[in-house]
């Protein structure tokens, strides 16, 4: 295992190749047409990188060992230039340090649990976060995988370029997505997406026979809709539990397109005026305050295998359906079908 103390540019058709190491650098530059293939050998020790790496326009580096790891020291920092490229077909990257992106990252290996790993626990020794800049590129292909918090509840991941997953089902799971400018798309697959904290925003867009999840909040800060928030395309948008509870609150009205299968549900003072007229959970449990009545009132409330905490009311050309599908729909309070409401039961198998 070497160590390396210097300033190293990797230029104009040069290859730099590394099985282990520690590089204390300022900086490594890689650009117009240099390599650096970063292997990472478990076998030998990770490399591990101090100071500032530079994917300069035409650099490009590769971390392909299955396995094996390089790392961003918490003193480190990595920033991947416009024209600039990262390849991790089948190795791993852990930023303990920061790393900006405003060129192209393709995470195309088949690690099936983390490509990039995100350290960030608050203290000086793990200080490691993304940005994805405008025009930056995350490319998520290959079998598994994703971006993930393997420690740190303070782990970020901003995007405000694109992220796109176009092979195999992928996540993201890290203690703050902010999406917030950015675009997410899904070609194949599912995409699973967490924990958003605060707001639920950006835009979002699926095709036909894909799935992006959504998960995070909490009960004393349930996640509530942002702006912009679009979901658009063929597939499907779901709302999830993930990593024990995820909590969501409706503020004004439901955000259309958006399933409702598991976590935990608020609806906010203002939703649709105070009453449901148009509500459907699909396995989320609805939990306001105690002593809530539930007034469903021209329209429909459809509970799908989902629990329902407080009272109800259906009246005036309202209509409350209870449904089971493998399931069961469950009331935990007082049901109460009064004039020109309707109720019914459907049967499901």
């Amino acid at each position: 295992r070497s160590t390396f103390h210097a300033a190293i540019t990797v230029g104009n058709g040069g290859r730099l190749n590394s099985t282990s190491g520690t590089y204390f650098v300022n900086p490594l530059t890689i650009a117009n047409g240099g390599e650096m293939t970063a292997y990472g050998y478990y076998l030998y020790g990770a490399i591990m990188f101090h100071g500032n790496i530079v994917v300069d326009n035409g650099g490009t580096l590769t971390i392909p060992a299955s396995g094996g790891f390089t790392e961003v020291a918490n003193d480190g920092s990595l920033t991947v230039a416009d024209g600039g490229l990262i390849n991790i077909p089948s190795g791993r990257l852990f930023l303990y340090g920061p790393m900006t992106n405003s060129g192209t990252v393709n995470l195309t290996g088949g690690q099936s649990t983390t490509d990039i790993g995100i350290y960030n626990n608050g203290t000086a020794n793990d200080l490691g976060f993304l940005l994805n800049l405008p025009g930056g590129t995350i490319n998520l292909n290959g079998n598994g995988g994703g971006i993930d918090t393997p420690i740190g509840p303070n782990s970020e991941l901003i995007n405000q370029g694109a992220i796109v997953n176009s092979d195999s089902s992928h996540s993201i799971h890290v203690s703050d997505f902010d999406n917030r400018v950015g675009v997410v798309t899904n070609l194949y697959g599912t995409l699973s997406l967490s924990a958003f904290t605060n707001t639920l925003a950006g835009s979002f867009y699926t095709t036909n026979g894909t799935t992006i999840t959504f998960s995070g909040g909490t009960a004393s800060q349930p996640l509530t809709p942002g702006d912009p928030l679009v979901l658009a395309g063929g597939g499907q948008f779901q709302f999830v539990n993930y990593g024990g509870f995820s909590w969501l609150e409706l503020t004004n009205d439901i955000i259309p397109d958006l399933q409702l299968v598991s976590g935990f549900l608020e609806l906010g003072p203002a939703f649709q005026g105070g009453v449901i007229t148009n509500l459907a959970l699909d396995g989320i449990t609805l939990t306001n305050a105690p002593g809530v009545v539930w007034t469903v009132t021209n329209g429909i409330f459809a509970v799908t295998n989902s629990a329902v905490y407080g009272d109800v009311a259906v009246e005036n050309s309202g209509q409350l359906i209870a449904a089971s599908s493998g399931g069961m729909a469950t009331f935990h309070g007082n049901v109460a079908v009064e004039s020109g409401g309707l109720m019914t039961l459907p049967l499901t198998w």
